[in-house]
């Protein structure tokens, strides 16, 4: 008799979430078995989005939060003269959006880079979820985190790097998150354009092209269409290498002063 109430436990906690394949990968799976049932069952799972597709524009109410389920989006933001500067690449697992006020307006959009899908939570359920787990809520907030600290990298990369720094720590970044979802951290299928690498980077797309070109010569990455491979990991870290030890002598030299 206990057997068969456990069994009908079990059944009575089985989800969506509980049997994806990329749960490892999600958000959801910090929480207990109890509080991921009910956060499956608050989710709009797995809708289909095609390449070039907008989850949401500039100015559009905000109504989800989204789980990057497969695929790739870029998110860009739009200035007064309609020119449009990518601001960030999110892949499998990956969470977009988390400005959780109800009376809120996009400020930025985002694009599917190929075919994908997404989980989306809407936002009151989210923020019931939130109220009623402090697990999900710390969760939520190192994401955030993680999205400030990506930004001022960024910030840095624009700023005071020059252009074969730039591609060498993008490269490196998606080297890591490749890794991060367990696939290879050395062959890189780029879901993103040389015109989005340029945009996001700031450069022309000539001179994205030109960086490749110097790095395929040097032996450090191969490249054939879309997919990267980098042969030499470490030749590539020493472009990132040069930059920190040029502004360590900088601050060396300014303190002397």
């Amino acid at each position: 008799m206990q057997h068969s109430n456990k069994i009908t436990q079990l059944k009575a906690l089985d989800s969506i979430c509980n049997r994806c394949k990329v749960r490892n990968l999600c958000t959801a799976n910090i929480l207990s078995a109890s509080e991921r049932k009910n956060f499956s069952d608050a989710i709009i799972h797995n809708e289909r989005w095609g390449r070039g597709q907008h989850l949401f524009f500039p100015g559009d109410q905000l109504r989800f939060i989204y789980i990057v389920h497969s695929g790739s989006f870029k998110t860009y933001i739009t200035n007064i003269n309609g020119e449009t500067q990518i601001t960030g690449f999110y892949f499998q697992g990956d969470v977009i959006d988390l400005n959780i006020s109800n009376h809120a307006k996009q400020n930025y959009g985002a694009v599917a880079l190929e075919t994908a899908t997404v989980c989306k939570i809407p936002i009151a359920e989210f923020e019931n979820m939130v109220n009623q787990s402090p697990d999900l809520s710390n969760v939520f907030l190192k994401v955030m985190s993680r999205e400030i600290v990506l930004k001022h990298r960024m910030m840095l990369v624009m700023s005071k790097m020059t252009a074969e720094q730039k591609v060498a720590n993008l490269l490196i970044h998606l080297s890591a998150e490749n890794k991060s979802r367990g696939y290879s951290p050395v062959i890189l299928n780029l879901s993103m354009t040389r015109t989005d690498i340029a945009n996001y980077l700031g450069l022309a797309i000539e001179t994205v092209s030109r960086v490749f070109k110097v790095f395929r010569n040097k032996g450090i990455v191969s490249v054939e269409r879309r997919q990267v491979s980098i042969n030499e990991f470490e030749a590539l870290k020493s472009y990132l290498l040069d930059n920190d030890i040029k502004a360590s002598r900088k601050a060396v030299s300014i303190s002397k002063k």
